[in-house]
């Protein structure tokens, strides 16, 4: 199994809706929920939700079409669909992160999900990230958000959501993004570790969407290490 990037689950949606329009609703929600079918390959698939959050289609589990997902919580309590639905209704699309059921290897993992509303409908595929390291994916970098509850009740989902955001606007396939628990300094929430490929990580506090902006901008794209917000280390 090759190792996917973000910007895949943003092709795959794209690749949907473009079906969807060829096609037809009817043939398009019955071929997205076809588990052999041309948008179902290794973790990456289709799910398809109504603007009020009725699963329509779902390209590994059929049992889930025709159920209403807008209170299911992921394995931290995330009202994950809530924030699906926010960013579909409100700004067209947009990335959401949480944990799932990972189809290959049955463990729950964090998935990075790109949602677009399109005819009424929100389409959405995303990537699971998995424990590995630079050198084995073959990727230049790799961010990750700290998502412990004291970083998430500072504001590091906003953090994330803006990460995304600049990632998918690079069109920036080399990089990976995860997430992991409390990093033990709690007050220099919400934070996130740069690691470039043959350089050292970088971990980075009190950060908020402008500065994650800058710090991708600046050190990931363009390898200026902002200082002015680094941790020094011990």
């Amino acid at each position: 199994m090759s190792p996917r990037s973000q910007n895949d689950a943003k092709v795959w949606v794209e690749k949907a809706i473009a079906f969807y329009k060829a096609s037809g609703k009817r043939i398009a929600l019955a071929e997205f929920t076809n588990p052999t079918g041309p948008f179902v390959g290794d973790e990456l698939y289709v799910f398809v939700l109504s603007d009020k959050g009725t699963m329509l289609a779902h390209g590994i589990n059929e049992k889930y079409v025709g159920e209403e997902f807008i209170d299911i919580k992921d394995a931290d309590s995330k009202h994950f669909i809530k924030e699906i639905l926010d960013a579909a209704n409100t700004k067209g699309s947009g990335w959401v992160t949480y944990k799932w059921y990972h189809p290959i290897t049955r463990k729950v993992l964090p998935k990075n999900v790109y949602c677009q509303k399109f005819d009424g409908l929100i389409f959405c595929s995303g990537i699971y990230v998995h424990e590995t390291s630079l050198r084995e994916t073959g990727q230049r970098a790799k961010i990750t958000v700290h998502l412990g509850t004291c970083g998430i009740a500072a504001g590091a989902r906003t953090v994330m959501d803006a990460l995304m955001s600049e990632i998918a606007e690079a069109a920036a396939t080399d990089i990976m993004v995860a997430t992991s628990g409390c990093a033990g300094m709690c007050k220099e929430e919400p934070m996130v570790t740069i690691e470039i490929l043959g350089e050292e990580p970088i971990v980075y506090g009190q950060m908020d969407a402008s500065r994650i902006r800058q710090v991708f901008k600046r050190h990931v794209l363009e390898g200026e290490v902002q200082t002015v917000f680094a941790i020094p280390k011990a």
